[in-house]
């Protein structure tokens, strides 16, 4: 279930990407568990494609994000052969991370931590401006050793052989 601050950023985002993808939204514990909010194509001559997971928190120095277990049992089969992220919103900065982190998303992390992690940070108000983000996570995942290279440093990170 949505909670409050997830539903804003759910419209705003709506609102701010319209024009720049298809989306669809996925909100069905009982058929789909564990799948993230939304899945996206990109319009443009790429149709690149991928998957986001919305959280958000209200304004602060932290912030610890619900996922779960049905996500995170989603996400580790997953994570490294798709575009999977997650749009983290701590007041009106949003972050968009790799979805490899979503074991360390789980405790209180400092917006100075995920300001480190994240692929990028802007103002929420900026998320269409940043929406090639969404294209080169595609790019990234999809080409090859780029892709597996990636994907083992993020289980570095993670601790996971």
């Amino acid at each position: 279930m949505l909670t409050k601050l997830e539903s804003i950023l759910r419209r705003q985002l709506s609102h701010r990407m319209h024009g720049r993808w298809l989306l669809t939204w996925h909100e069905d514990k009982e058929i789909t568990p564990g799948v993230p909010d939304l899945s996206y194509v990109m319009l443009g001559p790429g149709h690149e494609t991928g998957w986001v997971e919305l959280k958000a928190e209200p304004p602060g120095k932290s912030a610890k994000f619900k996922i779960e277990s049905s996500q995170h049992q989603w996400m580790t089969p997953h994570v490294h052969r798709i575009p999977i992220h997650f749009l983290l919103a701590v007041g009106d900065e949003w972050f968009f991370v790799c979805a490899c982190h979503h074991v360390r998303l789980t405790e209180r992390i400092t917006v100075e931590e995920l300001t480190n992690i994240a692929v990028a940070k802007f103002p929420g108000d900026r998320v269409a401006e940043n929406s090639f983000l969404f294209s080169n996570a595609t790019k990234r995942i999809t080409d090859g050793l780029q892709g597996i290279q990636r994907h083992q440093a993020c289980h570095i990170d993670q601790g996971v052989p």
